[in-house]
């Protein structure tokens, strides 16, 4: 099987999830804990409260997230949040896996919410119609980036060791910054630095995505909404006792930035640095022997019969 994997940072390089990222706080409340504005010192037992959630009650999350994403695929404001040229970015490397030659992708981000991360890896998925793509997701908080120690801005650097775990084959690593210890194994690590993606994403942008929201969850039931706003994550944690007020938070934790910077890709330098990772793999097999062998003793019979 192969050991070769596609490693990806997540924020400016695949893209930039500032539409999406508060919606990880409604629909997958595992992740409040490691955010700033909700950290606090009884993380076990909020863990321990959603963990009791009710079938239903965790259906109920994952049929909004699902439509959703769904919807924001439909009206293309994923075109928004995921970097242009990134299906013509990841293709060859999506067909290399189709071979086999690729184990999967992984996203490793400094990001504390999962929920862009997950997103990301299921929009990708989706792109290509390939389920099962990616076979990690390594969030800032992920409890098996023990090995990556933090650097002078106090994030966890990002450690090839730390891929080890999951790959002992070459490995392609992409982000928009420097991460040094990518550089030490020339021969078994390709190294992208990929031009940092900003969304323009305006505040017309951001009432659309909460529109699209609005208009999933008015198709619940009255009793399914009831549930939502009873859950404790979202009437404890969120403190939004009706939409309006979800409306208002989203808009104010997702407001619109400044200007983006100007944009300038670089699919040459992307392309040329992915075909030599495809080289490095496609030219780490070789020859079967068994073929070799029964060649030989396919041969070695015919003498003897004929001796």
């Amino acid at each position: 099987m192969a050991q070769n994997v596609c490693v990806f940072d997540l924020d400016n390089t695949l893209g930039d999830f500032r539409i999406i990222d508060y919606f990880g706080h409604l629909l997958e409340p595992k992740i409040i804990p490691n955010h700033s504005a909700y950290n606090n010192d009884k993380k076990e037992d909020f863990l321990k409260t959603i963990n009791t959630y009710s079938e239903e009650e965790r259906d109920l999350l994952i049929k909004l997230r699902d439509s959703l994403e769904k919807e924001i695929e439909k009206e293309k404001l994923n075109e928004k949040i995921l970097r242009p040229n990134l299906k013509e970015i990841l293709e060859p490397l999506v067909n290399q896996y189709k071979k086999h030659k690729i184990k999967g992708f992984i996203i490793y981000s400094n990001n504390a919410n999962l929920y862009p991360l997950e997103y990301a890896g299921r929009a990708i998925q989706d792109m290509f119609h390939t389920p099962d793509l990616f076979i990690k997701y390594l969030d800032r908080n992920h409890e098996e980036r023990t090995l990556d120690k933090a650097d002078q801005s106090g994030y966890p650097s990002k450690m090839v060791s730390t891929i080890r775990q999951y790959s002992n084959g070459k490995i392609l690593f992409v982000d928009d910054l420097i991460h040094n210890d990518f550089y030490i194994d020339y021969e078994n690590v390709t190294y992208i630095q990929i031009p940092p993606f900003e969304t323009d994403a305006d505040t017309i942008d951001l009432e659309m995505a909460i529109t699209i929201f609005e208009d999933i969850f008015d198709t619940l039931t009255e009793e399914e909404q009831n549930m939502f706003f009873n859950l404790y994550h979202v009437k404890h944690i969120l403190q939004v006792h009706n939409f309006e007020e979800i409306d208002k938070q989203y808009l104010q934790y997702s407001k619109e930035r400044k200007k983006p910077s100007e944009f300038k890709e670089n699919l040459p330098m992307i392309e040329e640095k992915i075909q030599s990772f495809i080289k490095k793999i496609s030219s780490s097999g070789g020859k079967k022997r068994k073929t070799r062998r029964f060649k030989f003793f396919k041969k070695t019979f015919k003498r003897r019969k004929t001796d």
